[in-house]
């Protein structure tokens, strides 16, 4: 059984972050967070979605040096107004609660929040992620169902067979939205709802449930995003794929494919989905187009588009089970001092990670690219723009708690001390705190191991 805090982190209020790994810029990649909030406000005049205006939801931005503040209520303590721009507050450094493009509160109140790019990406674009973060907070006020259960995305199957099943799906969505008359575009939507009708019967229940979820989740979070952007059918569902592993990932081209499809047939079905939101997007492009016949070569994939996505499916589970080995002795074999914490009479639960930058490495054990937070009833820690691994104390990966949180490659900078009973971790990313452990030194290895109840 999942633990209480375990549990809450299945919202997708908690996890849901980062669209991309982002690091810290420099001053002439990353717009002023004015400039960012200026843009979202010119977008935000666009019909996004019914009952939904960015402008109304409080935005943190940390840009590398300081966290501003827009369009909240009460700006907790430490926020001061903004030289030079109205409604801006400012604090030096990162507010604790901004870790990643996501949503936290700050101050009592769910925000949506942004880290810096180092991408060169201008405002107009950082300004549409900023929306889609918004409009996750407006999901999690209007659509708490839509929320997918976390956990069920590291027992997704990421086989060859799931991974073409999956890979034609797409590409016939892709047909539809290319298809120049809706007959066509229409039989291409068919054969799609068949390929996704024999795929989610051959799957486990909460596997398809966590598709359908994302898409409504994720995925029209994205389509809200591209269309605040007024961007193409080609940028908006592109001609590529995640890795296999990544289907959190997927729904981000999956759900603005289903949504742009819908815009065709079904010009109302915004309105409709918020009237009644226990549809899944398939379901309602499948009543909109109602039965059609799909004899070819009217629509459907020819054999060569098929042999084309299932070798492309076995090369992509075979790089994946590859990558997962790099990873894994990159990781293991870093140079540097290392930090385990051990927790077999303790377990770890997480309070927060980065679903887009966490790899299943190898059973029990997944290498978290960016962010992971977890603790116990004696002390927590959080490791923040460097690679950890975590191992689990359950049959679960993560929410049956962890045995242990490992963090290699670190430098001189690295402090572990005691102060009383209270062991403190200080490093560049690693910040931690426990009381009632122990130290022990083995080489470059510091191991910090934690007490029972």
């Amino acid at each position: 059984m999942l633990r209480s805090e375990a549990k809450h982190l299945l919202s997708a209020a908690v996890v849901a972050v980062a669209i991309a790994v982002i690091a810290t810029p420099t001053d002439a990649q990353a717009p002023a967070p004015a400039s960012i909030v200026a843009a979202r406000d010119r977008m935000a005049v666009r019909p996004l979605w019914p009952g939904f205006d960015p402008r109304t939801i409080p935005l943190a931005i940390y840009d590398g040096t300081r966290t501003v503040l827009s369009g909240h209520p009460a700006p907790p303590t430490g926020f001061t107004p903004l030289a030079g721009a109205p409604g801006l507050f400012v604090m030096p450094g990162r507010h604790p609660a901004v870790t990643a493009n996501s949503s936290d509160t700050i101050g009592g109140v769910l925000t949506a929040t942004l880290m810096p790019f180092s991408t060169g990406a201008g405002a107009r674009d950082i300004a549409a992620v900023s929306i889609h973060e918004a409009f996750h907070v407006f999901e999690r006020a209007h659509h708490a169902s839509w929320s997918a259960n976390e956990a069920d995305a590291f027992t997704y199957p990421t086989d060859r067979d799931a991974l073409s099943a999956r890979r034609r799906e797409y590409t016939l969505l892709r047909l539809a939205l290319a298809a120049p008359n809706s007959g066509d575009a229409k039989c291409h939507v068919a054969v799609a709802l068949i390929e996704r009708q024999q795929r989610f019967a051959a799957m486990r229940p909460e596997h398809a449930a966590y598709e359908r979820k994302s898409e409504l989740n994720e995925g029209l979070a994205q389509y809200v995003q591209w269309r605040a952007l007024a961007a193409t059918d080609a940028r908006a569902v592109p001609d590529s794929m995640p890795m296999p592993g990544a289907v959190r990932a997927h729904a981000y081209h999956a759900g603005p494919a289903w949504g742009r499809l819908l815009d065709r047939f079904a010009p109302q079905w915004q309105g409709a989905l918020e009237r009644e939101d226990t549809l899944a997007l398939d379901q309602l492009l499948a009543r909109a187009v109602g039965r059609v016949e799909t004899e070819r070569p009217r629509c459907g994939l020819t054999n060569d588009q098929r042999r084309d996505i299932e070798d492309g499916a076995a090369r992509a589970s075979t790089e994946l089970a590859l990558g997962r080995r790099i990873q894994w002795q990159g990781f293991a074999n870093a140079s540097g001092p290392r930090l385990e914490i051990v927790a077999d009479a303790a377990p770890l639960w997480p309070h927060g990670f980065d679903p887009l930058n966490v790899l299943l490495v190898a059973p029990g054990q997944l290498l978290h690219a960016r962010f992971v937070k977890a603790g116990n009833d004696h002390g927590v820690i959080e490791v923040l723009g460097r690679k950890s691994m975590t191992t689990s104390a359950g049959a679960h990966p993560l929410f049956n708690g962890m045995r242990a949180l490992t963090v290699t490659g670190l430098d001189s900078a690295f402090v572990v001390r005691t102060a009383g009973d209270t062991v403190v971790i200080d490093a560049p990313g690693v910040r931690g705190r426990f009381v009632r452990a122990r130290v022990e030194h083995a080489g470059d290895t510091t191991r910090v191991l934690l007490r029972g109840p």
